[in-house]
């Protein structure tokens, strides 16, 4: 058994023990032959190696949809210069808690942020994967959508500030953000806002950089917004921070229409119902000053989060729309969505474009690669 997972990266694709639900559960439950399969395999790894029992695979097995491809197309191979081989992890990691990395990149990964692109063929399989996983029916799509508020307050009061890290980079994403030593802000005095922050790892780097500008952030969960508060770096006379559903409340008074000279969005587009997208852009857009900015930093299609969902039963809320173990949503923009992007702030009267960043990790402790995606869009306020 041990032998087969080695020889077909697929067959090493176990299913983690965080992803049972419980029956009162609010996650979805899954079939008897599933649990009654992890339960045999956490009892063999309990045992001593001798006694551990050596179960030929069935040879009349239902074929995988890896099967198709070969095990020798999934073991790909690079050479690091000094004749060592590197193993494509991409669909390794899927196995991995996908709750443990969203923004965030784990500690031993080297962080070589080489530029890289898909190539067809595991493009391809991907989207095979992609179209092949169940969807849920409607009714629990809604029940997360109704509760999303709920589970992001869980998320936040769980982890406090310690899960994300700030967002230091972003002035390389977007060089308007960007300000190199002894030099000149290049925000000066703009009111920026922004939508989903979190407890502060967007702004706080940003107040760090822009340290004259003013800012008004909001998140729908409390829990976020006072733990932003208690940061030491916090302002009040530089910074309003504010409890706020953009999907469903108006914006506050003190923030005037066509005030601002900038919005931000790192990693709230994609948790939001693709259905809501339009009705809150056309809202924030209200209090953009004619010409000014908008930012949107997310996750795209086949980053290595991502793939982790197809593997995963009721998980899929919708075409590339998933729900996290921790009831948490996340939507992966693919290069049509970037068109849809586009066309999105379009007609909410933005002009701008929507790029993709795909950049690859080395785990030099594993010797394995593995690919981050990621979506930008830069649209300005059109008259």
């Amino acid at each position: 058994m041990e032998e087969d997972a080695e020889n077909n990266l697929f067959g090493d694709l176990s299913v983690d023990a965080d992803d049972f639900a419980s029956p009162d559960s609010d996650h979805n439950k899954y079939n008897e032959k599933t649990i009654a399969r992890f339960a045999r395999r956490q009892e063999q790894k309990s045992k001593p190696e001798d006694q551990k029992e050596k179960v030929p695979r069935p040879s009349g097995r239902e074929p995988r949809e890896s099967d198709k491809f070969g095990n020798s197309f999934w073991r790909l191979k690079s050479d690091d210069g000094k004749g060592s081989e590197w193993k494509d992890a991409f669909w390794r990691y899927c196995k991995d808690d996908d709750t443990k990395d969203t923004d965030g990149i784990e500690e031993e990964t080297e962080k070589s942020w080489k530029e890289v692109s898909w190539d067809v063929a595991r493009e391809e399989v991907a989207k095979q994967f992609e179209e092949s996983t169940h969807t849920v029916d409607t009714q629990v799509r809604e029940q997360y959508e109704d509760q999303a508020g709920d589970y992001w307050e869980k998320f936040y009061v769980k982890n406090q500030g310690k899960f994300f890290r700030d967002r230091h980079y972003l002035g390389y994403q977007f060089p308007i953000l960007r300000r190199e030593e002894n030099e000149e802000s290049r925000l000066k005095n703009w009111k920026i806002m922004e939508v989903g922050c979190g407890t502060g790892c967007t702004l706080y780097p940003l107040l760090e950089s822009h340290p004259d500008s003013n800012y008004y952030v909001f998140d729908f969960s409390a829990q976020a917004v006072q733990v932003l508060k208690e940061n030491e770096k916090y302002d009040e006379k530089k910074v309003k921070a504010f409890v706020l559903d953009a999907n469903k409340d108006p914006l506050p008074e003190f923030i005037e229409d066509g005030s601002l000279d900038l919005i931000i969005m790192v990693f709230v587009l994609s948790a939001i119902n693709p259905d809501d997208m339009k009705n809150m852009l056309t809202k924030l857009k209200k209090a953009l000053k004619p010409g000014g900015l908008f930012l949107v930093r997310d996750y795209g299609l086949y980053d290595m989060t991502h793939v982790r969902f197809m593997y995963k039963e009721g998980r899929k809320l919708g075409d590339k729309y998933y729900v996290r173990a921790d009831g948490t949503r996340v939507v992966y923009f693919t290069p049509d969505n970037a068109e849809t992007l586009e066309k999105l702030f379009v007609e909410s009267g933005y002009t701008g474009k929507a790029t993709f960043d795909t950049r690859e990790l080395r785990n030099r402790k594993k010797m394995i690669n593995m690919y981050r995606v990621w979506i930008n869009g830069e649209f300005i306020n059109t008259p």
